[in-house]
């Protein structure tokens, strides 16, 4: 992806600090006394999760229309980028908190460690990426079987009952996609055009649900959010609410200007979503949180972390262990 995108770089990047800064700040707000602050971010954590879904399959596109050899290194690049982040987080994870893995706590969110879940997903849609396009050469055809497989898949976990995380944000991957193809054909300012007041009304409506279900005492009272309680819907407010905020920015087509302190922080927001749980597992435990002032605190700990992490990946990631092509 390049400035010439209509989603471009440093839009990209401040995007991304800020979602990592949220989800710091979500999980983090589990911990303390409930106030205006915690009922602000504690039903958002969804959000920018859908963000960042949406940028990858934005950019995944955008890389394959401006590349033609951009699935050679697929698995040497993207693969790896995903992978050894994350399991050098966990070593750290598995040291610092001594836990043993288990399946069935990971995925109900018991361990520290449960918001890799994340990982796990993308991990998932990046090799289905690869494979359907490895194959297909028709672009739309290829976002239109990603968009059918994910269908099953959030039926298939709604089925077995799986944890609604795992699936309430996932539509906004081939949003990203969409959106990058009907660019490529058509470009993005006809998109700005005729989708950014109703998308801005799907948002606004959505969340506002989100919202009143979670912050407002006796909702059953109110015939709106009462129909919420109808089984599926509050995932389905949540699939439109997380996939309609990215594409919202996406027509917003925020003006930012380069900064070198956005582009460091841009450059670790992965190791600070995967690390940010130990942090805060490690001040609860020898700390404990009296105040909403020590957010910040937290933050000022994760950043310097996430960039010796940060280093320790980049250089792990310069170690050539393919020396072939797939």
């Amino acid at each position: 992806m390049n400035n010439r995108a209509f989603l471009s770089i440093s839009t990209v990047q401040i995007l991304k600090v800020i979602c990592a800064i949220v989800i710091v700040i979500h999980h983090t707000s589990y911990y303390l006394p409930n106030s205006i602050f915690t009922h602000i971010f504690r039903p958002i954590g969804y959000l920018p999760v859908g963000v960042f879904f949406f940028i990858s399959g934005y950019g995944l596109l955008y890389s394959l229309f401006n590349n033609p050899d951009y699935l050679l290194t697929f698995f040497t690049k993207r693969i790896r980028s995903i992978l050894i982040p994350a399991l050098t987080g966990l070593t750290l994870y598995f040291i610092s908190t001594k836990t043993t893995f288990s399946f069935n706590l990971f995925f109900h969110g018991a361990l520290p460690y449960s918001h890799y879940w994340y990982v796990v997903v993308i991990f998932l849609l990046y090799l289905l990426f690869y494979f359907i396009f490895r194959f297909i050469n028709k672009n739309s055809k290829g976002v239109m079987i990603i968009s059918s497989l994910l269908i099953i898949y959030v039926g298939i976990a709604g089925i077995l009952k799986i944890d609604s995380y795992w699936y309430n944000t996932i539509f906004a991957f081939p949003c990203g996609m969409l959106f990058s193809l009907y660019e490529n054909y058509r470009g993005g300012e006809i998109l700005q055009k005729k989708l950014i007041f109703p998308i801005l009304l799907l948002f606004l409506i959505s969340t506002s649900l989100k919202y009143g279900r979670a912050n407002v005492d006796n909702y059953e009272n109110i015939w709106v959010l009462r129909c919420t309680n109808i089984p599926g819907v509050m995932n389905l407010i949540t699939l439109i609410s997380s996939s309609s905020l990215p594409m919202l920015l996406y027509c917003l087509k925020l003006d930012i200007k380069k900064n070198i302190f956005i582009k460091i922080l841009s450059s670790i927001s992965y190791e600070m979503y995967l690390i940010h749980n130990l942090i805060v597992y490690i001040y609860v435990r020898y700390v404990g949180f009296t105040s909403i002032g020590e957010v910040l605190y937290i933050i000022l700990m994760v950043i310097p972390v996430a960039y010796i992490l940060h280093k320790i990946n980049k250089r792990l990631l310069e170690i050539n262990f393919l020396k072939y092509k797939f």
